[in-house]
């Protein structure tokens, strides 16, 4: 019986994908925008205008750009979609060590995932998920390296898919919480302030699963713990306003 594409059958091979033109891509694609009316619409009425007095909220000209990122945060993978097959495909390339990533058939275990289709994975992160990696190998390709590298490390090994995605559901969190406001208002993008914060806590991750030399997967759920309390909580102290 047919079974359905994973986007691991055999196709011609194609330019890798760049953020940017991810970004443009996803844009035109009409296919979050179903996911707008799931998002609840930012409060702008008298309890939120006092509570600016305490607290900064979005700028309204970055409002679209709040609906883009979390519409994208729902949308599953659609391995029908190009460009979704696409942005999985430039994830591939940038996280695999070698050109293993741009093969027909990626081994999607061996970058973190728990099995041959990413898309079981994304549940909590949507396509932003994948988005958020695509920035991190594009903007950020020697971290990139060095994540994939301490993933595969003697003794204290983790599943780096998995992990990113844990710490998108963790920026997802703080900013519907309104804490990473701020931060998205200096930067003038939610995009950029988002993956930037999602960039900073893997170097908080990073840091704090190095300082033993041996780690067990099970330790990472502390670790998730502390990393969300300071997201949620004190997000400036892992990316200051600069």
């Amino acid at each position: 019986p047919a079974t359905a594409d994973t986007g691991t059958a055999c196709k011609p091979a194609v330019q890798k994908l760049k953020y940017t033109e991810a970004i443009e891509s996803l844009r035109q694609d009409s296919s979050w925008q179903k996911y707008a009316s799931k998002i609840p619409p930012l409060d702008r009425g008298l309890v939120a205008w006092l509570w600016s007095w305490v607290t900064e909220s979005l700028n309204r000209n970055l409002d679209s750009d709040r609906e883009f990122a979390l519409c994208l945060a729902l949308l599953p993978l659609d391995h029908s979609n190009e460009i979704h097959q696409r942005v999985l495909q430039a994830v591939a390339q940038g996280l695999s060590p070698s050109d293993s990533g741009a093969a027909a058939r990626p081994d999607y275990e061996a970058l973190g995932f728990q099995g041959n289709d990413p898309a079981t994975d994304l549940r909590g992160a949507g396509m932003f998920g994948l988005l958020q990696m695509l920035y991190l190998v594009s903007k950020h390709g020697t971290l990139a390296t060095t994540a994939m590298m301490e993933a595969s490390a003697l003794d204290r090994q983790f599943p780096f898919a998995l992990i990113s995605l844990n710490l998108t559901c963790i920026t997802l969190e703080a900013f519907r919480l309104g804490k990473l406001d701020r931060i998205a208002n200096r930067r003038g993008s939610v995009l950029t302030a988002l993956h930037e914060f999602f960039v900073a806590l893997l170097r908080r991750f990073l840091a704090m699963w190095g300082r033993q030399p041996r780690r067990e997967i099970t330790e990472w759920d502390s670790i998730r713990k502390l990393l969300r309390n300071t997201a949620t909580t004190n997000p400036e102290a892992l990316l200051p306003l600069g």
